[in-house]
């Protein structure tokens, strides 16, 4: 009588906590979960991917640093930024150009600055080719421009014969270019244009009908090698800069 009189009991209890009691397998069973989720066991190494399957940032950060990645390294270069530009190193792959006595020959100095301003755009930021005088890529060459860098006559000649000058194509920004080139490289070297020995191979420059006519293209003769030889030679990063500098003044849309 006494066991049934508690069975019942029991019973009655259980009937009116059910919802309790359902409640707390519930949330146990929850907790269960969360741990196993959010607290693994010791003897499984943490992962990238636990620490991707929990939204809890402080377990993320944990899992990260637990995570052993060993060295990291760049595996691919940085590529350089598409072709903009050219430089014709004049005479180069061709002939020697004009031939001072002792021997100084006007393609040393075109390509001693042509590297040196070469230097100062990448820097800035441009992919810049060195082409030959008569370099197969300047067929069809439709990029922003080309600057071919020549210098003159080392022939004694009175103090009159120093300077530079310029000439360029069609193109209809070939004026803006040689703005550029004149403003800035009068201003890096001090020189003066000499326009009166501009001679008929400069304005027919063979360049100026193999490339693209939408390109603009000059004709750079940075100084005569006789009269202006300690800038072309001794100070040539003085050169370098002032055709830097104009190409430099063309692309950032100067004028």
């Amino acid at each position: 009588m006494q066991r049934l009189r508690e069975d019942s009991e029991l019973g009655w209890f259980l009937r009116r906590n059910l919802a309790v009691i359902v409640f707390l397998l519930i949330a146990t069973g929850g907790l269960v979960y969360i741990y196993r989720t959010f607290d693994p066991d010791e003897s499984r190494p943490f992962t990238v991917q636990d620490a991707a399957a929990t939204d809890n940032s402080e377990g993320a950060n944990i899992g990260l640093e637990t995570a052993n990645f060993g060295n990291v390294s760049q595996q691919f270069a940085q590529s350089p930024g598409p072709l903009r530009l050219a430089i014709v190193v004049g005479h180069r792959g061709s002939d020697p150009g004009a031939v001072c006595d002792d021997g100084l020959t006007e393609v040393e100095i075109n390509e001693n600055v042509a590297v040196q301003a070469l230097a100062i755009l990448e820097e800035a930021g441009y992919s810049v080719s060195l082409l030959s005088e008569f370099d197969p890529r300047l067929q069809g060459f439709s990029k922003d421009m080309v600057v071919s860098l020549h210098s003159d006559s080392c022939t004694p000649l009175d103090p009159s014969f120093t300077g530079f000058k310029t000439t360029v194509n069609q193109s209809l920004e070939a004026e803006r270019l040689k703005t550029c080139i004149e403003e800035n490289y009068a201003q890096m070297t001090g020189l003066p244009i000499h326009s009166a020995t501009i001679t008929v191979d400069m304005t027919q420059y063979h360049a100026f009908n193999k490339i693209s006519a939408e390109s603009p293209a000059l004709l750079l003769e940075m100084g005569f090698m006789y009269n202006d030889r300690e800038l072309l030679t001794t100070y040539s990063d003085i050169a370098a800069r002032g055709v830097a500098n104009g190409i430099l003044c063309f692309m950032n849309g100067s004028s």
